[in-house]
């Protein structure tokens, strides 16, 4: 059963890949999308944490979603669950490469981890328009990096699967964290005028 699921994300992996290397324009229009638009997402929280005194909690409670689930839960499964290497390093499969990427983990997937954290913390949070715009964004970010072969589909799926888990624990968490966590951080930040 693992050997055919296995077989499927290379099959689709290899079907999105062959989209890539038929026009300068339309690689360069997939690079950006699986590499510039990440950097939406820090400015936009950015924009939330000023947006009003009441966002900064929501602010804090995104950030932590996705800090938990990107740097905690994804290290643990890189680490000690399961460590699979990028597509292109796999000598099985030839992927057309648009970038350099570092030879790092592939399972799972970083930005869908983080944008799918920033999603689901954004819904929990009641801010459901930007919720919105975090999973399309993030979907958008996910296929893209599918399609110039930095990320097995497989990697995509198990990135939603730690944002979400992240994302709920944090928002389980949200009694102590406004107590411990965010109202100190917030009354620091009002001190030194970030706030």
């Amino acid at each position: 059963m693992i050997n055919k699921i296995l077989f499927f994300d290379n099959w689709l992996l290899l079907q999105a890949n062959s989209l890539v290397g038929h026009s300068f324009w339309a690689d360069k229009i997939i690079l950006y999308l699986s590499v510039g638009v990440v950097y939406l997402a820090p400015l936009v929280l950015i924009g939330l944490w000023f947006y009003s005194r009441y966002a900064k909690q929501p602010a804090l409670q995104l950030l932590f979603s996705a800090l938990l689930s990107w740097q905690v839960f994804n290290r643990i499964i890189a680490k000690f669950i399961w460590y699979r290497e990028r597509p292109f390093i796999n000598a099985k499969i030839e992927i057309k490469e648009l970038f350099f990427h570092r030879p790092d983990h592939s399972f799972p997937s970083d930005h869908m981890t983080f944008f799918t954290a920033l999603t689901v913390a954004s819904f929990l949070a009641g801010y459901r328009k930007l919720g919105w715009f975090f999973l399309t964004t993030g979907f958008v970010v996910g296929v893209s990096r599918v399609v110039i072969g930095v990320h097995y589909p497989l990697d995509i799926v198990g990135g939603i699967v730690t944002g979400v888990l992240g994302a709920l624990i944090i928002y389980w968490l949200r009694a102590p964290l406004k107590r411990w966590v965010y109202e100190p951080l917030i009354k620091f930040a009002r001190k030194v005028h970030l706030a």
